[in-house]
C-alpha cells in the first residue's frame, strides 16, 4: 500500500542522541538514599559464601551408597513409592 500524501519527516538521528545525552535523566539527578551496608558485614557474607561453596565442591555429585541401596531395594522388591507424596512433590516443583 502506497500512501502518497503523507509528509517525509526525517530526524538526523545524530541530533535526538545528542539531545538526550546534553540533559541527565531524573534518576540520575537524584542522590542515592539506600542504606550501606558496613563493609565487614560484606566481607563476612563473602566468606561464607566462598566457605559454602568449597565444601560443596569438594562433596560428590550423587550420594553413591544411597544410590546402591535404592538399587538394592528394587532388587530385593522392597522398594516402595509413596504415590501421594510422589504426586505432591511433581506438583509442587511445576508450581
Amino acid at each position: 500500500m502506497n500512501i502518497t500524501n503523507a509528509p517525509a519527516l526525517h530526524v538526523e538521528q545524530s541530533q535526538k542522541l545528542t539531545s538526550r545525552s546534553a540533559t541527565p535523566s531524573t534518576q540520575e539527578q537524584k542522590p542515592n538514599h539506600a542504606p550501606e551496608k558496613n563493609t565487614s558485614e560484606v566481607s563476612a557474607l563473602s566468606k561464607s559464601i566462598d566457605s559454602t561453596f568449597e565444601s560443596l565442591s569438594s562433596q560428590p555429585d550423587v550420594d553413591m551408597e544411597m544410590v546402591a541401596k535404592v538399587k538394592a531395594a528394587i532388587a530385593n522388591g522392597e522398594f516402595q513409592i509413596d504415590i501421594d507424596a510422589t504426586v505432591n512433590a511433581l506438583v509442587e516443583l511445576h508450581k
